[in-house]
């Protein structure tokens, strides 16, 4: 599965990405600059953040939201989990996630 969440600073997102790694709870983490527009508190915001894409597995998902929920930037972390439908890992490992059949599948082609 793929896991999206945002922290403030360069430095916040180095550490979280080290932590999940050295502690076994992502495969890999891809850190890049992105400027978020959002609504907080009524107002409209427009900061730089930095999105960490966190490759995990199922198994380890609630570990590892609880370490993003116990290392936040902000007062109430963003936290989005993505199924994966099909991936090859660098470690070579390929794996298949199966939808449930009551599961909708979008397929657009572009």
């Amino acid at each position: 599965m793929l896991v999206l969440t945002t922290v403030a600073t360069e430095e916040h997102a180095a550490a979280l990405a080290h932590g999940m790694v050295g502690a076994g709870l992502a495969e890999c983490v891809q850190m890049s600059a992105v400027r978020s527009v959002y609504q907080w508190k009524g107002a409209v915001c427009d900061e730089p953040e930095w999105r960490l894409a966190i490759k995990t597995t199922g198994a380890e998902y609630a570990k590892l939201e609880q370490y993003i929920r116990t290392n936040p930037t902000y007062a109430t972390p963003e936290i989005v989990q993505l199924s994966i439908v099909l991936a090859a890992l660098h470690s070579g490992t390929h794996f298949t996630v199966v939808p449930p059949p009551s599961a909708k599948l979008c397929r657009r082609t572009i």
